[in-house]
């Protein structure tokens, strides 16, 4: 029956909890609308890459008349901001911001204001200081992705253990919410986190990290958590090198990719929590669009997220990321 859940989101299964009049936006230059893309790292990760090759098959398919201009920061904070600037030069209508650094994209957001260019905040949030700097997010909760994982972990242990975690990039907003959603989670139970340590959201930096957790920390650990699969990827490389990967340790995960599918099928991992990368993409496009034509938006736009475990795996589709 799960297996609707696509379906249902695409007809538009989402969590609205505030509403914003939109700015209005005129065409740059003729009737066509230009969109600036602000992306963090178009390559960091499985979900991103999707993300990007969605938004511009919506694009193609939806708004033959609106160009995209979108620039990577390659999760450089520094180079998100000189390319911000550059879209202001080319006199964007509406600009889509994925932030490196939920409080380094500030500066960046009052130069778009400056400008009269309205922002629409993708995926990761930007700091409580620029809440008024955007029109709106649009997105999935990373806190209640976090709380869903541990939600699962307390599952997984009957409510008491030692865990590690492995976070995603020290100060971007995802990773923060994430690992504050999993803290509030397990508040109430006897499971306490022996460590945390940031991976940048990398599979190989995990694999390392949770090298030096096995030898660290050896029987301790019954149960970790990791910030996203791609992380989960690298613990359960980190396990087979030392012939542990039997799923003798619950992992619990964000954004479900393949390979957490893969891996909760065969019982190694013990859960993940799914977000669609193409329903971000796409919600993120729709609303620009809309603000550049001065319709009137919902500040705050989520995307649905579903717990996935070795229960329930076989009622939802494996993702193609």
């Amino acid at each position: 029956m799960k297996k609707l859940i696509w379906v249902l989101a695409a007809l538009g299964l989402l969590v609205s909890l505030a509403v914003a009049p939109a700015q209005s936006a005129q065409p740059a230059g003729g009737d066509s609308i230009v969109i600036g893309v602000s992306h963090f790292n178009v390559g960091a990760n499985n979900y991103t890459t999707t993300y990007t090759e969605a938004m511009y098959r919506h694009l193609e398919a939806q708004y033959p008349d609106v160009r995209l201009v979108m620039l990577d920061a390659q999760g450089d904070a520094v180079r998100q901001l000189d390319q911000i600037g550059d879209l202001i030069q080319q006199n964007v209508d509406v600009t889509i911001v994925w932030p490196v650094s939920s409080t380094g994209i500030i500066p960046g957001l009052v130069s778009l204001q400056d400008a009269g260019i309205p922002v629409i905040n993708t995926n990761s949030g930007v700091d409580q200081s620029g809440a008024d700097l955007i029109m709106a997010f649009s997105g999935p909760s990373d806190f209640q992705q976090g709380f869903q994982a541990g939600e699962a972990m307390i599952a997984a242990l009957g409510g008491s253990g030692k865990v590690v975690e492995l976070s995603g990039m020290a100060g971007y907003d995802t990773a923060i919410q994430r690992s504050a959603g999993f803290a509030e989670a397990i508040k109430g139970s006897d499971i306490e986190v022996l460590e945390s340590q940031p991976t940048d959201w990398s599979t190989d930096r995990a694999q390392t990290i949770m090298a030096t957790y096995i030898i660290k920390y050896g029987d301790e650990i019954d149960g970790i958590y990791c910030a996203d699969d791609g992380i989960a990827l690298g613990v359960m490389n980190a396990l087979d090198a030392v012939g542990q990967n039997d799923g003798r340790y619950p992992i619990t995960s964000c954004t479900l990719f393949a390979s957490g599918y893969d891996a909760i099928k065969a019982n190694k991992q013990y859960a993940s929590v799914l977000q669609s990368p193409i329903l971000d993409a796409e919600l993120a496009l729709d609303l620009a669009v809309k603000v550049a034509k001065g319709e009137t938006i919902e500040y705050d736009n989520r995307i649905k997220t579903f717990i996935v475990d070795q229960d329930s795996v076989d009622e939802f589709e494996r993702p193609t990321w």
